[in-house]
Parts: structure tokens; C-alpha cells; sequence
């Protein structure tokens, strides 16, 4: 998936809490100014609300979409 230029670049995010423990993960392709794709998201049930938003939030922070180009 690295070598999928084309796509944008790959993110690979962990997140763990206070302790240290995996809470959760996603994997998606970043392209400034494009719509991302996501690959997978993983976690504990307990924050289903929580992993998607931090991922909305890196795509956000890294220009994946704006409401300039369509995407809200």
C-alpha cells in the first residue's frame, strides 16, 4: 500500500491512552485538496465515537477536503 503513490500519501495512526494501552487505529491515503480513503479503522467498542473523529480531524489538519472542493 506504501508504493500506491497515486492515492496520496499512506497515514498510519495509533491511539493509545493515558496508560500507554491500544485503543484504537486507522489506516487511510491522504491527498491535499482530494477526499480520503480510508483502508481500515480498528479499536475497542468503547470508542467507536472517538476513532473516527481523531481520523476526520488528521484528514482535516492535513487538507484531505475542504468545503472549497465540494466535500463537507
Amino acid at each position: 500500500m506504501d508504493g500506491m503513490q497515486t492515492r496520496g500519501d499512506l497515514r498510519k495512526v495509533v491511539l493509545r491512552d493515558d496508560r500507554q494501552k491500544i485503543i484504537g487505529w486507522y489506516i487511510y491515503y491522504v491527498k491535499p485538496g482530494a477526499v480520503g480513503e480510508v483502508v481500515q479503522i480498528g479499536g475497542e467498542r468503547q470508542f467507536t465515537k472517538d476513532i473516527p473523529d481523531h481520523l476526520f480531524y488528521d484528514a482535516w489538519k492535513r487538507s484531505a477536503w475542504s468545503s472549497s472542493n465540494g466535500a463537507e
